[in-house]
């Protein structure tokens, strides 16, 4: 483990006046369940390492309903996430994807934010938030932006925050009412696993059964979020069959290889992302799981 400072800033404009003093190199501390990971692969550089502690910023830390949007702030943990009444009955897919990342202890540490910006290919929480248009918000002495969350990750581990900006909250605009959601997860074990492979879905049928509304985002299959518009096209203003929502598995992992060539996995990947991905369609569309 190297030598660090470490400083705990009261403020978000504190921590941004911080993070523009060139002297350290500034790791920003959370939830601290993936930086103490990294801290100890740490390799030494000119400048002094530096922990800045946002975990108790009160601007930071925050679930709130807000008209047509729920907000989260970047410092919420995934334990706070899933005990929030407010995410229960507007996000439940939410619920399910926070309750299978890791045990109790690291639900309890790990923040929403910091599983966003870790920008891990395997982050529970990516394809979800994808899945629910997230919004995600910045702040930094250059003033705020806000952006979709496929444009704040660039790829594995790298994302489009600069070193002196902060991501401040999330927001989820409120799904068409009647919309269900349902998160897949296949991990090595029950517990505490690294996923290899997951999927999100959100779906709708129209009053007369058929789907007018599908979102589909797999999880540890890219490096980037990307999204199937092709397989939904194959969905929309159909009625959900078991064919169609067949058809419509195969075509996400026709895209994907498309999108992101073939690696060594695919030959595993491909056909039990296919199955993940007909099994989250069909308790969507065919059941009445919410």
């Amino acid at each position: 483990m190297p030598k660090f400072a470490y400083i705990r800033p009261g403020s978000i404009e504190e921590t941004i006046l911080l993070l523009g003093m060139p002297e350290f190199e500034n790791k920003i501390l959370a939830g601290g369940t993936d930086l103490l990971l990294d801290l100890r692969n740490h390799t030494s550089s000119e400048t002094s390492l530096r922990l800045i502690d946002i975990s108790r910023i009160p601007e930071l830390h925050y679930i709130q309903l807000q008209e047509d949007q729920v907000s989260i702030g970047a410092t919420a943990t995934f334990t706070e996430i899933i005990q929030s009444p407010i995410l229960q009955e507007t996000f439940p897919i939410l619920i399910q994807a926070c309750k299978k990342i890791g045990g109790p202890q690291i639900r309890n540490m790990a923040t929403v934010g910091g599983n966003i910006a870790n920008a891990a290919a395997c982050a529970d929480s990516l394809p979800v938030l994808a899945c629910l248009h997230a919004r995600l918000h910045l702040q930094s002495s250059q003033g705020n932006r806000n952006m979709p969350i496929e444009q704040f990750i660039l790829g594995k581990n790298k994302t489009i925050c600069q070193k002196n900006e902060i991501l401040t909250s999330i927001s989820l605009p409120l799904l068409p009412q009647g919309a269900k959601g349902v998160f897949i997860k296949l991990g090595r074990r029950n517990a505490q696993t690294t996923s290899r492979l997951t999927v999100a879905v959100v779906g709708r049928l129209s009053n007369n059964g058929r789907v007018d509304t599908v979102r589909i985002v797999p999880g540890s299959v890219t490096d980037k979020i990307l999204f199937y518009p092709e397989a939904e096209a194959l969905l929309l203003n159909h009625p959900p069959t078991p064919e169609r929502l067949r058809q419509c598995s195969l075509k996400v992992i026709e895209s994907m290889i498309h999108n992101n060539s073939k690696r060594w996995s695919t030959d595993y990947k491909a056909p039990v992302l296919a199955k993940l991905t007909e099994r989250a369609l069909s308790q969507v569309f065919l059941s009445n799981i919410s």
